[in-house]
């Protein structure tokens, strides 16, 4: 799941959440693409993507905070 705002015509990403519906384990393979590669991959992007909108400015980027949540079975 994505959490997204638009504004000014642009759709703007600031949180993502990865969920299984099985805990497969702290060593399991999808637990570990899903938390440790593919979600802070995608918060790098929105990260990205939210700078673009702001010009890259050194004031407003110190404020930014992109959220995550990974849950596998009954773990968070």
């Amino acid at each position: 799941m994505i959490i997204r705002k638009a504004s000014n015509g642009i759709a703007l990403e600031y949180g993502g959440t990865e969920t299984s519906a099985i805990y497969d384990s702290d060593l399991g393979k999808k637990r570990m693409h899903d938390e440790e590669l593919k979600l802070p991959k995608t918060m790098r992007d929105m990260l990205l993507m939210i700078a673009e909108d702001i010009k890259w400015d050194s004031e407003k980027l110190k404020e930014i905070e992109i959220v995550g949540y990974a849950h596998s079975g009954n773990k968070v």
